[in-house]
């Protein structure tokens, strides 16, 4: 499971490459880290998953390396939806502001 976020094009083109960098890996720390307090552990496999990764300016992609964590994130017709990757994208919103779109 890939979750994309973007930044606004106004903010990528104003700030350095080395700072947009620096904020991205921050943020998405910010965001892993509650991410993983927020997951339901059984065998606690999900929760070592929990990854992102720097596409390319301005791109990342926050992911599960496992088989199922969509299926906890998004639930199922049969279980409720467990998120904690989209939990963990609002709370590094809140901290960071709002420069996301």
């Amino acid at each position: 499971m890939a979750t994309r976020y973007n930044f606004t094009p106004g903010l990528a083109k104003t700030i350095t490459e080395d700072l947009m960098a620096r904020f991205e890996s921050d943020f998405l720390n910010v965001a892993r880290e509650v991410a993983v307090q927020t997951v339901v552990r059984d065998t606690g496999n999900l929760s070592r998953s929990i990854q992102w990764r720097r596409e390319s300016a301005g791109h990342w992609a926050f992911f599960t390396e496992t088989g199922y964590g969509a299926y906890v994130e998004l639930g199922t017709s049969r279980m409720a939806a467990r998120p904690c990757m989209g939990p963990g994208i609002a709370a590094a919103q809140r901290e960071f502001g709002n420069s996301l779109r």
